[in-house]
């Protein structure tokens, strides 16, 4: 698993891929995947570029098959698509022959229907969060940006995960929401060896619809790998 992100996003993206068994902490969705943590402002379209490049070159060195996810860590801010060279490359990496990898980005907290980029880049699996708080089903979280661009959703509220100083809270974001999904991408990566049109197809089609009125339209449940 190969993660881009700001700093306060690496926290989250830790704590969804926390290994298990060790009496430690907590346990994420993807225990057993590999992660490389990059320091990248999504804001700096250029920074963020050399750093999913970097992803790029260290999961072919790897000798992964040359599949795997890029998780833009920290909330999509960007009301225009400003970068083509940023958006040429993400469909390149997705579509590539040479190698398949998934990209997961949060569509942002502004409680916005308009896009945000990079996560509405065509390429990108974008993310929104959902919440269950006073219901008996899940709704979209007030802070989650929402709209067509918005692929699936998933928990965003009182995820439990690290804190500075060492300690343990709940986080409220579309990050947090888009770490789970990452996870769920690696999974389904290291059970069918699938490249990123079938792990998106996969993770699409595991969801049920929100209740009128809630975009975005889908929460994620469980992957089925048959």
């Amino acid at each position: 698993k190969y993660v881009v992100g700001g700093k306060q996003s690496l926290v989250l993206l830790v704590n969804n891929f926390s290994i298990s068994n060790n009496s430690k902490g907590i346990v994420g969705v993807c225990p057993s995947c590999a992660i490389l943590n990059l320091r990248a402002e999504t804001s700096n379209n250029a920074q963020l570029l050399a750093a999913i490049n970097y992803a790029v070159d260290q999961i072919q060195a790897l000798r992964t098959n040359n599949k795997g996810v890029i998780l833009i860590g920290s909330a999509s801010t960007d009301a225009t698509p400003s970068d083509a060279l940023l958006e040429t490359r993400l469909n390149e990496i997705v579509s590539a022959t040479a190698y398949s990898i998934t990209v997961v980005a949060p569509a942002g907290d502004d409680a916005s229907g308009g896009p945000r980029y990079p996560c509405a880049y065509g390429a990108a699996l974008c993310v929104g969060a959902t919440d269950t708080a006073g219901r008996s089903e899940d709704a979209r979280s007030v802070f989650s940006n929402f709209g067509e661009w918005v692929d699936l959703a998933a928990p965003g509220q009182k995820i439990r995960g690290t804190l500075p100083g060492n300690g343990y809270g709940n986080h409220y974001e579309t990050a947090a929401a888009a770490a789970i999904v990452a996870g769920e991408a690696g999974l389904v990566h290291a059970v069918t060896g699938a490249g990123a049109a079938d792990v998106q197809s996969i993770l699409l089609a595991s969801h049920y619809q929100l209740g009128p009125g809630n975009s975005p339209p889908a929460v994620i449940t469980q992957p089925d790998f048959d």
